[in-house]
C-alpha cells in the first residue's frame, strides 16, 4: 500500500475512533513526523480527505473534522476521490429505444399506447490517467432529458442532471462480481477476467428515479465506513 493511501485510511480510522476529541487534527509537520514521511505526502492525504468532505481547513486555525462527517456513511474509491480533470469519458454509443417494462416501473412512467415512452441508452468508457478503468451503461428517460447529447455523456452526468434544475438526492447501489463478456473485455482493452459490477438507481430529491446505470470496473477497490445498526443486529439475531 502506498504511503499516501496508508495515511488516508489511518486518519479516517482515527477520526471515526474519536482519536481527535476536539475534532482538530495535528499539524502537517506533526503528522509528517508521526508517519515518518514528507509533508508533501501528508498534504496529498489531507487533500483527498478534504475532497471527500471529511475535513476542512480553517485559515489561521488548523484542520478540523467536518461537522457531518461522523454522522453519515462514507464510501470512497479510486474514482470518487479523483478530480474530474483527471477523468476522461469516451462515448461508445448514444441511442434512443423504447423503455422496457422493468424500466417503466423503475422510472414510474406509464406507456401511452399510441406512442411508447423512449429511453436514452449510452455506453461510455472511462479513463483515469489515460488508463481504461471501467465501462458505464446508463438508461435515462427521454421525457426527462430531451436534450441529452454527446457533450453531456462525455462530461459529468451529475452536472448535466443538476443543470436541468433538479437536485440529486441519493443512490441505491448494488455490487456483484462476474466474468467480463468478450465485448466488455474488448472495450476495456483487457482479457476476460472477473470484474466488479456496480448497479445504481439514481434518485432526485422528489424521490423520482432519473437514471439506471451499470458500471463494469476492473481492479476495483472500495472502502466503507458505516454507523453500526443495532436494530438490524437485533432483527437478525431474533430470526
Amino acid at each position: 500500500m502506498k504511503k499516501t493511501e496508508f495515511i488516508l485510511q489511518d486518519l479516517v480510522s482515527k477520526i471515526y475512533q474519536g482519536a481527535f476529541p476536539t475534532n482538530k487534527l495535528p499539524t502537517e509537520r506533526s503528522l509528517a513526523s508521526y508517519y515518518q514521511v514528507s509533508r508533501y505526502t501528508v498534504q496529498n492525504a489531507l487533500k483527498e480527505l478534504n475532497a471527500m468532505g471529511v475535513i476542512q481547513a480553517k485559515h489561521g486555525s488548523g484542520i478540523y473534522v467536518t461537522p457531518d462527517a461522523l454522522n453519515n456513511p462514507l464510501v470512497f474509491n479510486a474514482l470518487t476521490r479523483m478530480p474530474y480533470s483527471e477523468i476522461q469519458n469516451q462515448m461508445i454509443y448514444l441511442k434512443q429505444r423504447p423503455l422496457t417494462a422493468n424500466e417503466l416501473q423503475n422510472f414510474d412512467i406509464h406507456n401511452d399506447d399510441s406512442q411508447p415512452q423512449l429511453a436514452w441508452e449510452f455506453l461510455r468508457r472511462r479513463l483515469s490517467h489515460y488508463e481504461v478503468t471501467e465501462l458505464e451503461r446508463t438508461v435515462m428517460p427521454v421525457r426527462l432529458f430531451p436534450h441529452l447529447d454527446q457533450a453531456a455523456v462525455e462530461g459529468s452526468i451529475q452536472q448535466f442532471v443538476q443543470s436541468t434544475g433538479h437536485r440529486i438526492s441519493h443512490y441505491i447501489t448494488t455490487y456483484q462480481t462476474r466474468l467480463l463478456t468478450r465485448e466488455e473485455a474488448q472495450h476495456l482493452a483487457t482479457k476476460r477476467q472477473p470484474a466488479m459490477i456496480i448497479s445504481n438507481r439514481c434518485i432526485w430529491e422528489n424521490s423520482q428515479v432519473y437514471a439506471l446505470s451499470e458500471n463494469v470496473a476492473i481492479n476495483y477497490a472500495v472502502t466503507y465506513i458505516t454507523p453500526f445498526n443495532q436494530q438490524s443486529l437485533a432483527y437478525r439475531m431474533s430470526r
